[in-house]
């Protein structure tokens, strides 16, 4: 029998098993495969959950996310060198046992992650995080041990189990997309059953709970690990046919590798922002888009490592796939945007981003659901992140040609990926949408794929086909739309006419509506307010100012198209109004709106010298500014949204109830039976109105006398201001309000920790 028969016979013997024990008994792969499946659930829930945490001490806003993602990817980092470096002194057992400890303390510190970034960094500290830098400081010192621990379990996982130099890139693609697999699972239910149904705390204790499985397993496995070194496998059938690679000493390949996976990373973080903003505004910034964007792109990556682990192929074959691939990579996410922009219909779809609400999930509705989270990002990213799978079994063919080392080479690859990640995450999420906008920054990762092919051209001999790909990288780059070309395409309108704008807080547009007189003002695709400003929200604004006798200091939490800011001015009492409005895109297109054509009253917003519109999350805001206000207005934003969750839980009203004047008036609008519950709940006075839909709160007996009121709005002065109708309206509330009786059920309660109308909204009837 030849070598080359044995070889075959021999791998093929072993793909179901990696390792043995002292007896020499099997591990099946299948026990190995699911340790690392159930590792990779809790990591992707701890991941969403301490985001949503830290962004209330340092702000809801583009730049906070930026930073902890990027803490979170630098813990990453460190703990996968660390790995690289610390496995392999190691034995095989050791190496679980290690992992297994590993899995204990991440659960054991996810457990008490709420009350340490909740309780203590928010609620007791959250007065250190005025500046960003100090909040970049704390986030990476925050994160860094849970995360560094869970970078170094993939090179840990390596060293226990990848025993055979002919068979490591096989099973090292396989651990990676099993994982990924995990991950994906993880963040599906995230958001779309732990926080809905057990809140922050419910969710951690479900992935502790996870993590000490993983580590039971991992114990379990350690039992039947051999506690000898493995025998150090054959290398010749990997550089037999490598002749060209065979000259090139071995370390300077393998920092070639690096550099190219350090440049993958760039680009899939870089392409993963883009692709979230894109789902963001085409399912109109819901709770649910940042988890389901998150699963598809690890699900496809998982797919494509796990079927690239079926192919074998020597290193220099793997180098010139590898770059080949890459290209595809960037092919495939460009294509689904000149596909968007090219006029084809794509039917109910495309009916849904003209609407103004977004779509609530639910079975009632399964088809729609489906689409927008389903076939939709499937289609956006879909074949880019499972070639981006397959890359990665590419890299390690081209890697792994010593199983002694694979755990160090894992390690190290996945530090440069994850350091390529960081530095892009905060280059383009900080700098690239801020000043270039999402087809731009994708002209520029397009851009930096050239480099694939440049090293096609300078390190194989098919230079032709690499020169090929770089001429179609340029073709496509100068074909991408441009920015207002492809928004408003997301927005259900052609080019012409509406404005669209674009930085790091999001997409704002301004679109005409079927009636041809209103203009609607939409934040990542979903509908804020509109042009000429709108009863509800000047009712809104007017309602608290004309019952408070003397407000002269007054605070606003929304901007929308500026009719609560526009109404709650009416009073000459006034001295100062600020407005906090997070969304600096939406105040730029309401400035260049003026030059569109005459609005009187939104110019009144942006020029009169007592308004004040401030770029800041307006819980950050508070809790860092000791300024005390006569009357807060929380501007009407549908509970269903992105962390909509914190501007109607108990935390949120206790703060709003803290920056009040002794005599000073809260008022909210309450479009669920949680948020009047919670409202009730820190407010000890309540005004009822509009059936209890709009709220006043007060730590003093409210003085409600409805002639009173109603004789003070129909002034000559406020009715001048005002106009007639929205007069006409407040007074239509104020004959109906009543004084609310305190509240001894208060039912669900919204919370920072179970932000429960977040995610199950129940409209008051």
């Amino acid at each position: 029998m030849s070598n080359k028969n044995f070889r075959q016979k021999t791998t093929r013997k072993r793909s179901s098993q990696i390792g043995s024990n002292a007896q020499g008994v099997p591990i099946q792969s299948w026990q190995v495969l699911a340790v690392y499946w159930v590792s990779g659930i809790p990591a992707i829930i701890y991941q969403a959950i301490w985001q949503r945490l830290l962004v209330l001490p340092s702000g809801v806003g583009a730049v906070s996310i930026a930073i902890i993602v990027t803490s979170f990817l630098i813990g990453m980092g460190v703990g996968s060198w660390l790995g690289a470096k610390l496995s392999t002194r190691w034995s095989p057992r050791k190496a679980i046992l290690v992992f297994a400890a590993i899995e204990l303390s991440i659960g054991t510190m996810a457990v008490v992650s709420p009350y340490v970034l909740h309780e203590v960094l928010y609620l007791k500290l959250g007065w250190i995080y005025e500046k960003i830098w100090v909040a970049c400081w704390i986030h990476c010192a925050t994160l860094f041990l849970p995360t560094a621990m869970m970078g170094a379990t993939f090179p840990l996982i390596t060293r226990a189990f990848v025993r055979e130099s002919d068979t490591a890139a096989k099973w090292v693609s396989s651990l990676y997309g099993i994982n990924m697999l995990g991950g994906a699972l993880g963040a599906i239910l995230g958001p779309w059953l732990l926080i809905p149904f057990f809140g922050i705390q419910g969710s951690v204790s479900v992935g502790a709970a996870i993590n000490v499985c993983a580590a039971a397993m991992g114990l379990y496995l350690s039992r039947q690990l051999e506690s000898q070194v493995a025998i150090e496998p054959k290398r010749q059938e990997f550089v037999e046919d490598a002749s060209s690679l065979a000259k090139q000493p071995a370390r300077d390949r393998f920092r070639r590798w690096i550099l190219l996976y350090f440049m993958s990373g760039w680009i899939a973080i870089g392409l993963e922002m883009v692709w979230f903003r894109i789902m963001d505004v085409a399912a109109k910034s819901t709770s649910f888009t940042f988890g389901t964007v998150l699963s598809v792109y690890l699900a496809m990556m998982a797919f494509g490592s796990m079927l690239g682990a079926r192919w074998k192929m020597n290193p220099e074959q793997a180098f010139v796939r590898y770059l080949t691939v890459q290209w595809l990579v960037l092919i495939f996410a460009a294509a689904p945007i000149l596909l968007i922009v090219s006029g084809l219909s794509f039917g109910w779809l495309e009916e849904y981003w003209g609407e103004s609400l977004p779509l609530n999930p639910s079975w009632e509705r399964f088809y729609a659901t489906s689409l927008i989270y389903g076939i939709l990002p499937l289609g956006l990213f879909g074949v880019s992140t499972f070639l981006m799978g397959i890359a990665f079994h590419l890299l390690q063919s081209g890697v792994q040609i010593d199983s002694s080392q694979a755990s160090y080479r894992v390690g190290m690859l996945q530090a440069s990926n994850i350091l390529g990640c960081a530095l892009g995450g905060l280059v383009i999420g900080l700098l690239g949408m801020e000043f270039l906008g999402t087809m731009m920054t994708l002209r520029i990762l397009l851009g930096s794929g050239i480099l694939f092919a440049v090293s096609g051209v300078a390190g194989t001999t098919q230079k032709p086909l690499f020169a090929m790909q770089m001429g179609l990288l340029l073709l496509v780059l100068f074909l991408l739309p441009q920015n207002d070309r492809f928004w408003l395409r997301l927005h259900g309108h052609p080019v012409g006419g509406p404005l669209v704008l674009e930085d790091a807080t999001g997409v704002a547009a301004l679109t005409p509506e079927k009636d041809g007189l209103h203009w609607k003002l939409s934040a990542n695709g979903k509908s804020q307010s509109s042009l000429p400003f709108g009863k509800v929200h000047c009712k809104l604004g007017a309602l608290p100012v004309t019952l408070h006798p003397m407000p002269k200091e007054v605070a606003i939490i929304g901007l929308g198209s500026g009719g609560t800011a526009w109404a709650a001015a009416c009073r000459k009492e006034t001295e100062s109004l600020t407005v906090f409005e997070i969304f600096q895109a939406e105040h730029n297109v309401l400035e260049k709106a003026l030059g569109m054509q005459k609005w009187p009253k939104l110019e009144q917003v942006l020029r009169d010298p007592r308004i004040e519109i401030r770029t800041r999350d307006a819980r950050h805001a508070l809790m860092t500014d000791e300024k005390l206000y006569d009357v807060i207005e929380a501007d009407a934003i549908r509970p269903t949204g992105a962390y909509a969750g914190y501007l109607y839980s108990v935390e949120f009203f206790q703060l709003c109830s803290k920056r009040l004047k002794p005599d000073g008036l809260m008022c909210t609008w309450a479009p669920t039976i949680g948020t009047y519950a919670t409202f009730a709940h820190v407010f000890p006075f309540v005004l009822e109105l509009d059936g209890g839909s709009t709220l006043i709160g007060s730590k003093q007996p409210i003085r409600f006398d409805p002639r009173d009121w109603g004789e003070r709005l129909g002034s000559r002065e406020l009715t001048d201001y005002l106009s007639i109708d929205v007069v006409a309206e407040c007074r239509a509330c104020i004959d109906r309000g009543i004084l609310a009786r305190p509240m001894t059920d208060f039912g669900m309660l919204n919370t920072d920790l179970f932000p429960y109308d977040e995610y199950h909204e129940q409209p008051i009837k």
